[in-house]
């Protein structure tokens, strides 16, 4: 690894691979926020107190990971997974693990010393492929993978240049990308590309939980570097802005498991960068991490209790480091009800976190049936050798009325179906999507 490389190809690295996001800017706006239609208000938990926020190493040594694993700190399935991008001295990568593992630089889904630089990974619905940026020296483009790196494969081969920021969606269906001013989707197998809309500075297209709609960031009506939060139909109609201009956003986004909030990060007046909620039925916007930190690439947890992201602990959050711009980037977790932040729990350098599963099961929820589950077997009990009573297709609905049970080495819920019927169905990531969630209480 070389201990000494030039600044304007940290810079050129910075830049690409985390899609033209403006992060080596030394001027903030005044202000962290500039809203004209969104209230804010103080959050409904105290703020961690950052005296309690764990610090960095004094004396950091690359690439070492932490010894807390991330699935101490999320208690999620042993079989969820985690996919980040590394970027530290011209080293730059792909990386997968199980949550139940130490995030290591041990499963690589494509790596490189050189010029070539990965980024801005997602995960397929049934957590076999990713997605993500490939730069090679010329442009950079959309590639998918296996997770173990084989069978990789551009996105397109049509001729658009600049290709950033791919989202899979969750019923599998379409891939979210843009080009830095339009916004593109395609199906996985390359097929049917369709243009939704053109927006200046479009960044970080993201896909809502039931796959109908997709957030994303612009500045169409700013001055560069504000942009506002957008999202518009899967079909390009109805296009609105849910936030006024947010300084400096140029961070990835993500929606909660209920479709119902949206985080995302702001440049602050000292030149950080916190991160926030929104709420989209009311438009209130709530901080949620602040700190001395560079907070950016939130990502929420399918059960909705965490939040994952990526920061650097640079005071001033602007000195230029060989490292990156504000110094080695490292993966967090914070509870999304108390605020409470982990330990660091990835090697430095790990920026974009991924999870996997997209969508997870919860009480009361009503889920649609996808393409990759067709033919769901609905059960008497909570067994593979008990009594089918159905079998749901493609769009079909349930309703989650109890469970979880763990049987045949499956987990189980016990759901209704539109037509009344009542069984067990096996919890398969990827084979059902959100349709209806209860409005949480006020």
């Amino acid at each position: 690894m070389p201990t000494k490389i030039p600044r304007l190809f940290c810079l050129l690295v910075v830049v690409v691979l985390l899609g033209c996001s403006g992060v080596g800017e030394k001027t903030p706006l005044a202000t962290p926020f500039a809203p004209t239609n969104v209230r804010f208000t103080s959050p409904t938990t105290t703020p961690v107190a950052l005296s309690t926020v764990p610090a960095f190493p004094a004396t950091p040594t690359m690439p070492q990971p932490t010894p807390t694993t991330l699935a101490a700190a999320l208690k999620f399935d042993k079989n969820a997974k985690i996919a980040f991008a590394f970027l530290v001295l011209g080293n730059t990568g792909i990386y997968t693990s199980n949550l139940s593992e130490k995030l290591t630089l041990e499963q690589p889904v494509g790596w490189d010393s050189g010029i070539n630089i990965y980024g801005s990974p997602t995960w397929s619905p049934d957590g076999q492929s990713l997605a993500f940026e490939f730069y090679n020296g010329r442009g950079t483009s959309i590639y998918i993978a296996n997770q173990d790196g084989t069978n990789r494969r551009p996105l397109t081969n049509e001729l658009i240049d600049a290709l950033y920021n791919p989202n899979w969606s969750p019923d599998n269906n379409y891939i979210a990308f843009t080009n830095g001013a339009e916004l593109y989707i395609i199906k996985p197998n390359g097929a049917g590309l369709k243009k939704l809309i053109f927006l200046r500075a479009l960044t970080h297209p993201t896909w809502s939980p039931d796959g109908k709609r997709i957030a994303f960031l612009a500045d169409q009506e700013t001055n560069y570097p504000e942009a506002k939060l957008y999202i518009i139909d899967k079909d390009g109609e109805n296009l609105r802005a849910v936030t006024g201009p947010i300084a400096n956003n140029h961070s990835r986004i993500s929606w909660s498991p209920d479709g119902q909030r949206l985080v995302f990060g702001s440049m602050t007046a000292d030149g950080c960068r916190d991160l926030s909620i929104l709420e989209l039925s009311t438009g209130v916007v709530t901080p949620f991490i602040t700190s001395p930190w560079f907070e950016k690439d939130p990502v929420w947890s399918a059960d909705g209790k965490y939040i994952v992201f990526s920061a650097t602990n640079k005071d001033t959050c602007r000195e230029f480091t060989a490292e990156s711009p504000y110094g080695p980037y490292q993966l967090f977790v914070a509870d999304v009800n108390t605020q409470a932040i982990s330990s660091a729990i990835s090697p430095e350098g790990a920026i974009e976190p991924a999870l996997w599963p997209l969508v997870s099961i919860h009480l009361g929820w009503t889920y649609q049936v996808t393409e990759l589950g067709k033919n769901l077997n609905v059960r008497e009990q909570p067994s593979l050798s008990s009594q089918k009573l159905d079998s749901l297709m493609g769009t079909e609905t349930f309703t989650v009325l109890d469970g979880p049970v763990n049987a045949d080495d499956y987990q189980w819920w016990k759901i209704k179906t539109k037509n009344e019927i009542i069984g067990w169905l096996v919890d398969m990531p990827g084979w059902y999507i959100l349709d209806t969630a209860p409005t949480p209480n006020p």
